[in-house]
């Protein structure tokens, strides 16, 4: 099955890329691989309990609570990353999780029949969320530590990513084939799909990794959720889908909370902005 692939097919690409950079390598490669072992095992758990969670919880909730990420990053990073707690920032995290529930609940096109819903499933999803909330917060404080150079650090750190999960998880596949825990299928018919899927995964991880460096875990995850009305979009132009009005409001909610959060990151960044912006007040 697909384990990790995006991150094993990195090794290739951002090995090379780093062979040719002529910027030395100021932090051994030790540390890259003890924070990437972590950081590996704290993505598979995530991935694992998330798939686990699928086929028992509705759709509509499983993405609603998934998509909750950014509160869990902003709590996060108040103690880890000395992230300063806003107005803004609290408001933009609330619009864009109100807009994103919306979106999902009102573009459900058809009921779910034949699930059993559990408790379990639920359980699940919600540590899925927290792991992948530490995970992000701790790719920017303890990744980053190491490189503030934000392609070259990406680079460095995907490539021990992918060595990682090459050296501790893929040797687990045969184990489970030869148990008959879980067959190992080859169909070659698929390939394409497959070598498709993992240069997305690898332009996703890669991006993803890029912009929680040079921004902030929740700028990314607030960003993030933009997927949601981008692939409703694609679902209109190819499948002529009809977006009910509330899903159109849920959009314009997610849309301004991302902008918020650009505010947000704006005055935080620019504190000298605001302070001109101020009103002079005249002195008697």
């Amino acid at each position: 099955r697909r384990v990790h692939g995006g991150l094993v097919l990195s090794l290739l690409p951002y090995g090379v890329w780093q062979w040719w950079t002529p910027t030395p390598h100021l932090v051994p490669w030790a540390y890259y691989f003890k924070v990437a072992f972590w950081m590996n095992l704290l993505y598979l758990s995530f991935r694992y309990l998330w798939y686990l969670s699928l086929p028992v919880t509705n759709a509509a909730a499983n993405a609603i609570i998934f998509q909750s990420t950014p509160a869990f990053a902003y709590i996060l990073s108040i103690p880890l990353l000395a992230e300063k707690a806003t107005l803004l920032k609290s408001v933009a995290v609330i619009l864009s999780i109100v807009g994103v529930s919306m979106v999902s609940i009102y573009t459900a096109k058809e009921p779910e029949e034949g699930i059993q819903q559990t408790s379990f499933g639920y359980v699940c999803v919600v540590l899925s969320v927290l792991l992948w909330s530490v995970f992000v917060v701790a790719l920017k404080r303890w990744g980053q530590a190491a490189d503030t150079r934000p392609v070259p650090n990406t680079c460095k750190f995907l490539v021990a990513m992918g060595t990682c999960c090459l050296l501790t998880t893929w040797p687990v596949i045969p184990l489970l084939h030869f148990t008959g825990v879980e067959p190992f299928e080859w169909r070659p018919q698929l390939l394409h799909k497959f070598l498709l899927n993992i240069g997305l995964m690898t332009i996703n991880n890669f991006g993803n990794t890029v912009l929680v460096m040079i921004t902030s875990p929740l700028f990314a995850s607030v960003g993030g959720m933009l997927i949601i009305p981008l692939s409703t979009g694609l679902d209109i132009w190819v499948h002529h889908f009809v977006m009910p009005l509330f899903g159109w409001a849920g959009v314009l909610l997610l849309v301004g909370g991302f902008l918020l959060m650009n505010v947000a990151e704006y005055k935080e960044q620019h504190p000298e902005a605001e302070a001109e912006s101020a009103p002079l007040h005249s002195v008697n």
